[in-house]
């Protein structure tokens, strides 16, 4: 399995062509939650300064509050989340709906090919987990990935 889709690995997508609107390019930082010889399961996150959640709301970790319809993971800015340091600089919301999913392997190949893809960083094992627990707590992750990844939260408990 290539190193770009280790559990835990932050990757950008230079030039990311969006489904909705393929014309639109644009730089994407997806983070890897399990892979297997097939598909990777991800999130595309959402680097913003542009607030699109309640500044009450805007602590790191996990957020799933299905009375008021919010369900994120937020990696708060310059804090240490990775290994050799690495950090996310701005504020970064992961929001679990629409943006988990599951994609093959094979997708990646023109990324990979044109050198469009590439390895930010790799969270550290604390803060993968806590993602991960995050996005399995989530209510609004499709069933089909939720599953998957709920075995993956399992297996990466007994391996610790």
């Amino acid at each position: 399995m290539p190193k770009y889709f280790e559990n835990g690995a932050i990757l950008l997508i230079r030039g990311f062509k969006f489904e909705d609107n393929p014309d639109e390019q644009r730089d994407k930082i997806l983070i890897v939650l399990h892979c297997d010889a097939n598909n990777v399961f991800l999130i595309f996150s959402k680097t913003t300064s542009q607030p699109i959640v309640p500044d009450e709301d805007l602590n790191h970790g996990c957020t799933n509050s299905s009375e008021r319809g919010l369900s994120f993971f937020m990696f708060k800015k310059d804090r240490t989340v990775g290994e050799n340091d690495f950090s996310f600089d701005k504020d970064t919301i992961v929001t679990f709906i629409q943006n988990t999913r599951k994609v093959p392997i094979n997708y990646f190949s023109e990324y990979i090919s044109n050198s469009k893809l590439s390895i930010l960083g790799q969270l550290t094992s604390t803060e993968y987990k806590r993602i991960l627990k995050c996005a399995c707590g989530s209510k609004v992750i499709p069933k089909g990935v939720k599953s998957i990844l709920l075995k993956a939260k399992a297996e990466n408990q007994e391996s610790t």
